[in-house]
């Protein structure tokens, strides 16, 4: 007999786990959250009419803002083998416009996200290494947001960007940091080399995914970047304007496929 579930916490974390990583332990997420920090991007300008077309071509998650969500969601209901993921806060580190100070704010509650039966959350953690800006109690409403989410049963994605000094200690410092403060998943920008990507992977034991960051210049290096990283060990991939900013977005999604799933 298997062991059984102690709690029903146990009970909710393991149906959405299932749920995130497919039977190969794998997972490709759209990220289409970019309007949290960035505002209207190309692209993105219909999510409703996008999100039903990546759905269709059968990728494992997408991840919304809270607006978005309750805009798109509801019509998304009928895709039960993909997961729904929610953006719980912003940051102005990503905008265009310098500012004198880091922010962090809520947009959202891990209420929202059990309301809406999401199957895990995101949050930013910001990590200013140089010490010239802080975020506040940045590391305190992390932990507080992982208490809550081991509250619920929901998975934690923790999404560490590391300010001011991206020497290969402090990136993956950064993300130990950031394992330690609750994440039940990571997700990380490529760390500039394989070494500490290796590095990164075997200095904390949850699963860790890919972001596929800026619109690549040369699709083929992208995916060869995206494929030697899932040999590396990484459990996925969040790609967002490599995708919806592609000449041919479901092009990309069956070769990204290939790469995750085999």
């Amino acid at each position: 007999m298997q062991q059984s579930i102690k709690t029903f916490q146990e009970l909710g974390y393991q149906r959405r786990e299932t749920n995130i990583f497919k039977e190969d332990g794998k997972t490709l997420v759209i990220g289409l959250d970019h309007g949290t920090s960035l505002g209207v991007l190309p692209g993105l300008e219909d999510l409703g009419e996008i999100s039903r077309d990546y759905l269709d071509a059968g990728v494992d998650a997408l991840l919304f803002g809270p607006r978005t969500s309750l805009s798109v969601a509801p019509s998304l209901s009928k895709y039960t083998d993909s997961s729904y993921w929610l953006r719980l806060n912003r940051t102005n580190v990503f905008d265009s416009k310098k500012t004198e100070k880091w922010t962090m704010s809520m947009i959202a509650e891990v209420e929202d996200a059990i309301r809406a039966n999401a199957d895990a959350v995101v949050i930013w953690y910001i990590r200013d290494v140089n010490g010239g800006q802080t975020l506040g109690d940045c590391e305190e409403q992390v932990a507080q947001i992982a208490a809550k989410c081991r509250d619920f049963g929901l998975p934690l994605v923790v999404e560490p960007v590391t300010l001011g000094n991206n020497a290969e200690s402090e990136l993956i410092n950064t993300a130990r940091i950031a394992y330690e403060l609750g994440a039940d998943i990571l997700k990380i920008n490529y760390p500039g080399s394989s070494e500490t990507l290796k590095k990164i992977l075997s200095s904390v034991d949850i699963p860790v995914l890919l972001a596929g960051g800026s619109q690549a210049s040369d699709n083929k290096d992208f995916l060869n970047l995206m494929s030697n990283a899932m040999q590396m060990g990484v459990s996925g991939l969040v790609i967002g304007r490599n995708i919806w900013q592609a000449e041919d977005p479901l092009a990309v999604i069956r070769d990204l496929q290939k790469v995750i799933h085999g």
